[in-house]
């Protein structure tokens, strides 16, 4: 009776532990063929020197890396919006071997014959610009003209006639940014108001000597400067602008910044990237749409919708 009492213990005590041990086999065989599969090779080129303007966009794109099996080479430029560094970016990821490629181009007339080659042994898909004529798979973007209209009322709604709006940029070689200054001029001209176009690096000089009613920046490195001008200036316009960093948020929060158009810098990240390896594994990609933008305030910017656009990465 003790021996068969001892067995039927040794059996539960055992039992167990064999099925603990075939689950665990199981997970390693899996995780060793999962392993083995490889990786989408997958090259991200930017159109800024500095990185830490994508970094919200970045996380969206390593998760989706991480969920869709890509190796992902985030690439920067040695010069801000520079559409020569781009073609020798884009020609040497090319050539060495590069399954798929997200770019933000700089000038897509630039970069035509060189994102037309690259499409073709590659998949393609571009931030904020449009490509799909020169062989593009898809686009990631807000609705740029319908932003830049909404910069532009926005501005005509807290100014009065004949007052004067400096619409501000970083560099107008960067043909979204052209876009953004004619369509948000335009509106402010129809609204009978006074446009002055002005590199953020001059913004000084009319602060000092002939400050206007409000400015406009329409991406996000010269409202940062614009930003951090008139915090320490004597003269205070209202300042309107396009697109989010912690800075922004900052000057957002203190109430340097009237209002901000933002968009989900994560998630936009994360479509480039998922539809890229999508498209470089032959499946299906499904349309792409405008992404929304969202108009935060100070009196906002705590609504916990706008607290995933403004403070993405905790």
């Amino acid at each position: 009776m003790k021996r068969i009492k001892k067995r039927t213990i040794m059996l539960m005590v055992a039992l167990p532990l064999l099925g603990v041990g075939v689950l665990f086999s199981l997970i390693a065989f899996d995780r060793l063929s999962n392993s083995s599969k490889p990786l989408i090779e997958l090259s991200v080129i930017v159109r800024d020197s500095d990185s830490s303007l994508w970094t919200a966009a970045r996380k969206g794109m390593e998760q989706a890396a991480a969920d869709y099996g890509a190796e992902l080479r985030f690439l920067t430029l040695t010069a801000s919006n520079s559409s020569e560094d781009q073609k020798k970016l884009l020609d040497r990821e090319i050539s060495n071997g590069a399954d798929a490629i997200v770019i933000a181009p700089v000038d897509p007339a630039a970069l035509g014959d060189a994102v037309q080659a690259a499409a073709s042994v590659a998949s393609m898909v571009t931030i904020d610009t449009d490509m799909s004529e020169y062989g593009a798979d898809a686009c990631v973007s807000v609705d740029n003209s319908l932003l830049a209209l909404s910069l532009g009322n926005a501005a005509l709604a807290g100014t009065q006639d004949g007052d004067s709006v400096i619409v501000a940029y970083s560099s107008q070689a960067n043909t979204l940014t052209q876009l953004l200054i004619d369509e948000t001029s335009k509106a402010l001209r129809e609204g009978d108001r006074k446009v002055i176009l002005c590199s953020a690096d001059r913004i000084g000089m009319y602060l000092n000597y002939s400050p206007p009613d409000a400015i406009i920046a329409v991406d996000s490195d010269a409202l940062e400067r614009v930003a951090r001008l008139v915090q320490s200036a004597d003269a205070q316009p209202l300042i309107y602008g396009n697109g989010v960093t912690s800075d922004i948020a900052h000057y957002l929060e203190i109430g340097i910044i009237e209002m901000i158009a933002a968009k989900n810098e994560y998630a936009s990240g994360y479509l480039a990237v998922q539809a890229a390896v999508q498209k470089a594994l032959n499946e299906k990609v499904a349309p792409i749409e405008y992404l929304p933008f969202y108009f935060v305030t100070n009196e906002t910017m705590y609504e916990p919708d706008y607290q995933k656009l403004l403070f993405p990465v905790s």
